[in-house]
């Protein structure tokens, strides 16, 4: 977008600016004379450039108007003042390259720029002050356009423009006669406001839209190779963008509401796609893949909804949020990698497959749960559910190979598990109150099958069983209620606790048996005396004589010659 003059105005320390609107620019500048502390500035501007020197000073400052109305203000100490009232220009950086000049003479140079653009959006600017009141100031330098001039009884300012530079801005000079003083010039690039573009490519670069309310709509294809996109500002939002690729690049929406909808595809390879903010939101991202990569939303909401498959190779796959939730993600699979969801209240539903090979698959968050997830599947890793209310529902298949599943929470619950099964690894229940319900096949192979916890439960548990290992109840009050078949190999089956029970209800017959340990009852053991006699004298049997058990002796006894 090409800046526009919207209109000019002078005075002395303050002046009224002409019929403008929300989101133009101001830019003032304002000279002093007679003292090298430039005026002072009123709030809400930005200084570009200012100082002071020989006996005189100045400042070249900005600001958006916020509404049809916008005023001044009063720059305390200012001999002379210049208004430009701009539109069309960036909302985000308004000033791009400054440079100024001073001298003591009848000559004024205006000094020379490197633009931070030179496509030719750009606008540059030229004020000039001198002490003296007989001067020409309003002498125009090669190649510039008058805008504005003011004069006093003891001073003189003038501002010039130079419009769309496609190059280096080189200095002026203006010569204006009049007696001899000090001056003060300044040279400022203002920035134009960026198009909006539906096909944005990087090369070893950037894309980006940075602003108040930066969107990008109906963009059809995103591409960058070596190159970071990202939409970052108070309300960053992404939508129907049908394919996002990057080779070795970041992609991500950065704000206090970062939101990307309506994405077909979302591809990072050797990078980060992540959604970071306030209220980050992925709608109906049908697939997002990473290769050594992290695919990450972060954010006080955080949410993915109906996000057909999540795969990420070598990388991390990430939830993290005051409210981090999953919602019918019917594939998430991570190879040598980790999948977690983490926050105050981290919920995965409606998973149906979550399959990770040297990963780990976490939800920690003070209320963890997973719901209806028709498999998960973890090889030489950890699957785990971490926080004070972890629960696992309706998860009809766990394995683990050489690996731990575990539930670890303050109320830690596994509900209508058909099938955990554990190769070389562990699988436990921990918490306040643990529990296992309905779980028709627990099957652990050199592994441990644990519940620990002040109310550790397992109901309904149709079949345990153990080679080479151990299954346990471990608390204050360890239960397992109809429980159809106990079978260990090479293992021990343990119950410990205060009140530990194992119960059977049957059609017929209601048993309860209930185990409790005794510490071994103390042994009493008597003389007697020997078959075979080695003496021919009438002997006396030795008096009887009670003997505590002890740890294993021989018993020696001595017979005597009656006297």
């Amino acid at each position: 977008m090409a800046i526009s003059i919207v209109g000019t105005a002078v005075g002395t320390n303050t002046a009224t600016p002409p019929a403008h609107q929300a989101g133009d620019a101001f830019v003032v500048f304002a000279f002093r004379d007679g003292s090298t502390t430039r005026p002072t500035i009123p709030a809400g501007y930005t200084e570009a450039n200012g100082g002071g020197s020989n006996t005189c000073s100045a400042t070249v400052c900005g600001k958006y108007a916020a509404s049809g109305s916008e005023t001044v203000g009063t720059f305390t100490n200012a001999t002379s003042l210049i208004l430009i009232v701009l539109r069309g220009v960036d909302l985000t950086t308004l000033f791009g390259a400054v440079n100024l000049s001073t001298g003591s003479s009848t000559t004024i140079t205006y000094p020379s720029l490197t633009p931070q653009r030179t496509d030719g959006s750009s606008l540059i600017l030229c004020f000039g002050g001198h002490r003296s009141a007989d001067v020409a100031i309003t002498t125009i330098p090669s190649g510039l356009t008058e805008l504005a001039a003011v004069s006093d009884a003891t001073d003189e300012a003038a501002a010039f423009y130079l419009a769309g530079p496609t190059g280096n801005f080189t200095s002026r000079t203006a010569s204006v006669g009049g007696t001899s003083s000090g001056w003060r010039s300044h040279s400022i690039e203002i920035r134009a406001a960026v198009s909006t573009s539906y096909v944005l490519t990087g090369n070893g670069g950037a894309l980006s839209l940075v602003g108040g309310a930066a969107a990008l709509k109906v963009s059809r294809m995103l591409t960058a190779s070596g190159a970071s996109l990202a939409l970052s500002s108070g309300s960053a939002v992404l939508r129907r963008g049908y394919v996002l690729g990057v080779t070795a690049a970041e992609l991500a929406l950065s704000t206090s509401g970062a939101a990307l909808r309506v994405s077909r595809r979302l591809v990072g390879e050797g990078q980060s796609l992540a959604l970071a903010g306030a209220s980050a939101v992925l709608l109906k991202g049908y697939r997002l893949v990473g290769d050594a990569v992290s695919v990450g939303l972060s954010g006080a909401a955080a949410r993915l909804l109906v996000g057909r498959r999540l795969v990420a190779s070598g990388s991390a796959l990430t939830l993290a949020g005051g409210a981090a939730n999953l919602r019918r993600g019917f594939r998430i699979a991570a190879s040598g990698a980790s999948l977690s969801l983490t926050g105050g209240s981290a919920v995965l539903r409606r998973g149906y497959l979550l399959g990770g090979a040297g990963a780990g698959l976490a939800l920690a968050a003070s209320s963890a749960a997973l719901r209806v997830s028709r498999r998960l599947v973890a090889e030489a890793q950890p699957l785990a559910l971490a926080g004070t209310n972890a629960i696992l529902r309706k998860g009809y298949r766990l394995v683990g190979a050489s690996t731990s599943i575990g539930l670890s929470g303050a109320v830690a619950s596994l509900r209508i598990g058909r099938r955990m099964v554990a190769s070389g690894g562990t699988l436990t229940l921990a918490g306040g109150a643990a529990n296992l319900r309905r779980g028709y096949v627990l099957v652990g192979a050199a592994a441990g099958l644990v519940l620990a916890g002040s109310t550790a439960r397992l109901l309904q548990g149709r079949r345990l069983v153990g080679t080479t290992s151990t299954l346990l109840l471990q608390s204050a009050s360890a239960r397992l209620l109809v429980n159809r078949l106990l079978q260990a190999l090479g293992a021990a089956i343990g119950m410990t606790g205060g009140l530990a029970m194992l119960t059977y209800h049957g059609s017929v017959v209601d048993k309860r048996v209930q185990l409790t340990a005794r510490a071994p009852a103390p042994l009493v053991r008597r003389a007697v005396r020997p078959r075979d006699f080695p003496f021919n004298e009438t002997g006396r049997r030795p008096a009887d004589a009670p003997h505590t058990a002890q740890a294993p002796s021989v018993s020696r006894f001595i017979a005597r010659r009656p006297t």
